[in-house]
């Protein structure tokens, strides 16, 4: 695996991020864009990890107001100037939230980014395999039932991973289910764990799981060839 510092000269990192392994380049991707110098999850957030060279982005995705809503929390009183539940604003409500002031003044203003959005500016408003040529998003979900919504979203938009496993987006996740509700939707997937293990192993060898991302590559499991891509969490 190539040594995490070797990747991060000249360039400012995310609080958390994830580093490519094996025989990969060394692909840095940016956890909700740059949130040390941009508020996290927005759109700010990703032209900022653009602009230090990221060379791509994992960012939260969750439902709210029947729409895919790129945003951490279950509550938006964190990171917004609201309060109260995600899932019981409405879009006009969601459109209407402040998500930047609470990092700086200079990011007043700033929204809560639709996944459609965030992807558009990510992709610069192309579709398809080759419009990057890093690594795809990753879309990393908590709640059951997001991934199939992923899904079809990605499906309409001509962003399926099963055609372009590297650039396509892919769902992450630590919850097992979720990867496995991604695997059967057809989407490319990533397991999240804090280290490798017999679960671990277990969804490396689906099909559609294509890397296992591990906050610490240690124990009886590490050594092992596996059978996808294996990613440093940070």
């Amino acid at each position: 695996m190539s040594p995490a510092n070797s990747a991060r000269t000249d360039r400012e990192r995310a609080a958390s991020d994830f580093l490519a392994p094996n025989d990969a380049p060394p692909w840095i991707l940016g956890r909700r864009g740059a949130p040390r110098r941009a508020p996290e999850n927005t759109l700010a957030g990703v032209r900022r990890a653009r602009e230090l060279g990221a060379d791509g982005f994992v960012c939260d995705v969750r439902r709210a107001a029947d729409e895919l809503v790129v945003f951490a929390d279950a509550r938006v009183d964190r990171t917004t100037d609201g309060d109260g539940a995600l899932d019981e604003r409405t879009p006009v409500e969601l459109a209407a939230l402040d998500a930047g002031s609470w990092f700086s003044k200079r990011y007043a203003g700033e929204g809560v980014p639709m996944l459609d959005e965030l992807l558009d500016e990510w992709f610069d408003g192309e579709r398809g395999p080759g419009a990057t040529n890093g690594p795809g998003p990753w879309l990393f979900v908590a709640d059951a039932g997001t991934a199939t919504e992923v899904a079809r979203r990605l499906d309409e938009l001509h962003l399926f991973a099963a055609t372009a496993p590297l650039t396509a987006p892919r769902v992450a996740s630590d919850e097992p289910r979720v990867v496995r509700e991604a695997v059967d939707a057809g989407l490319s997937a990533v397991y999240v764990t804090h280290r490798p293990d017999a679960r671990a192993w277990e969804l490396a060898n689906e099909p559609l799981v294509r890397a296992v991302a591990a906050r610490a590559w240690t124990g009886d499991f590490a050594d092992r060839a596996w059978p996808c891509e294996r990613w440093a969490l940070e």
